[in-house]
């Protein structure tokens, strides 16, 4: 596996004659300077892939969060010297401090919105825990210049404790973001469900307008065609008796005729009846003879001209109303 490393030069200016110059190490407080700003750069990579996909994330919030881990050093150790330079390989462990109550909202807000386990994700990094403080031993190389005046140092990119300051830091700035987006996704769906109710209102009201309005349209129609049947059957009878009433004014002889020309009618129109609407009618037919003979008389009365022509025309106009009567049947 190729292992990839950073590279940091830090130089300084010493103070004092040559003779008293400090020669750089692994525990030099330069080197330690340059190894701890180097393993924050990588967690500022690091980070910056992680958060550089919400909005409204600076530089300056990404390095304020990553100023509240704390990153100490200790057990520095020199492992190896490069006889042909100044090159030295070392050691030290690097311990990874959070305040407890911070970490303890971490944890819980990472098992909230992420369901991850924020102590296995660090232990599967090779962090050893300790009452939330982390440490992992890690090697790098220290190169001063021949005037003792800088130092380059390197290490590995992907090592343990950069990768696990990035991660804490990255929570620390994506937990209040998906805090705030379950809200506003909360209040969205809130206010689709009261448009989608208003909605549903809205087409109810406009639906119930719609058949009221429709009921109305039928009513006015039918109450249009009743008026209309009635004006219908009102000139009908006008007629019948204007016609009548002509017919009439003449002789005897004449209201006979006209009264066999109405009876002609009535018989036409009971005979275009069904049975079942005969059966139904014949008993009002009969009390209607009864009544229109006790009315006028019958056709068999004896009497004057005078009378008979009465009692004729009465039979003859009665009859007319009872032929309009039955074909409306």
């Amino acid at each position: 596996m190729r292992l990839k490393y950073t590279a940091l030069l830090l130089a300084i200016a010493l103070a004092g004659c040559d003779n008293n110059k400090e020669v750089i190490g692994c525990s030099s407080e330069m080197t330690k300077t340059a190894f701890l700003d180097l393993i924050k750069k990588i967690a500022y990579e690091g980070l910056s892939e992680q958060v550089d996909k919400y909005q409204d994330v600076t530089s300056q919030t990404k390095r304020s969060a990553l100023d509240k881990i704390k990153l100490v050093l200790s057990e520095i150790s020199t492992t190896s010297n490069d006889s042909a330079s100044t090159m030295k390989t070392c050691e030290a462990t690097v311990s990874m401090t959070l305040p407890a109550e911070e970490y303890t909202q971490l944890s819980e807000a990472y098992r909230k919105n992420f369901n991850r386990n924020l102590d296995k994700q660090l232990e599967g990094l090779s962090l050893e825990n300790s009452a939330n403080v982390f440490s992992k031993r890690i090697s790098y190389t220290a190169q001063a210049t021949d005037d003792q005046k800088n130092v380059f140092v390197k290490v590995q990119t992907e090592n343990p404790v950069s990768a696990g300051t990035s991660l804490i830091t990255a929570l620390s700035i994506i937990n209040p973001i998906v805090e705030q987006q379950k809200i506003q996704q909360a209040k969205d769906v809130q206010q689709r469900q009261i448009e989608a109710q208003q909605q549903a209102q809205l087409q109810a009201q406009q639906q119930a307008q719609f058949v009221a309005d429709q009921q109305i349209q039928r009513q006015a129609q039918l109450q249009a065609r009743e008026n209309a049947d009635m004006a219908a059957q009102q000139l009908q009878q006008q007629t019948s008796q204007q016609s009548y009433q002509q017919q009439s004014s003449g002789s005897l002889a004449q209201s006979r005729i006209q009264f066999a020309n109405v009876d002609s009618d009535l018989n036409t129109a009971w005979g275009s009846l069904t049975p079942a609407k005969k059966k139904e009618l014949l008993p009002s037919q009969r009390q209607w003879i009864k009544t229109k003979d006790a009315m006028c008389g019958k056709v068999s009365m004896q009497g004057s001209d005078f009378e008979l022509k009465k009692m004729v025309d009465c039979q003859a106009q009665m009859t007319v109303s009872r032929t309009d009567f039955i074909k409306n049947q």
